[in-house]
């Protein structure tokens, strides 16, 4: 699991009062950079690894390949994932002709599990960058 300890996130986050809301404009920013240096339709696992060089370059806080336990009446029924962690966000990385209402779906599931605020699932399939940023409800 590749990360980069928090520095300018969190700074800039205490000033604007919003981390997720700074974490999201700073993720789609990284990702339309490398969707216009890179692309369209390649596998996602390219487009995470070449957003995880990005966020480091603006050392944005973040961790690769974070598996959370999800877990029912104390036992463990396997784990959920997102591509790229922020403090207050989870990434998702896709590459299809349009964002899958199913990733969507995950994506809110995927925020409960692990106690998240927001997600954005980002799509480098089609010509344009695409994203959609999910805001999770938590329960016990």
């Amino acid at each position: 699991m590749d990360s980069l300890l928090p520095t300018r996130v969190l700074q800039l986050a205490e000033l604007s009062g919003d981390a997720s809301q700074f974490e999201c404009s700073e993720v789609q920013d990284a990702a339309l950079l490398v969707h216009r240096a890179i692309g369209p339709g390649l596998e996602p696992l390219f487009y995470s690894r070449a957003l995880a060089i990005e966020l480091a370059a603006r050392e944005i806080a973040y961790e690769r390949d974070c598996w959370f336990d999800l877990r029912f009446r104390g036992a463990s029924l396997g784990r959920v994932h997102f591509d790229l962690l922020l403090p207050q966000v989870g990434v998702s990385v896709v590459s299809n002709v349009r964002i899958p209402e199913a990733e969507v779906l995950r994506m809110s599931a995927t925020l409960r599990v692990a106690r998240r605020p927001f997600g954005l699932v980002l799509n480098f399939g089609g010509e344009e960058l695409q994203s959609r940023r999910i805001g999770a409800e938590l329960w016990d």
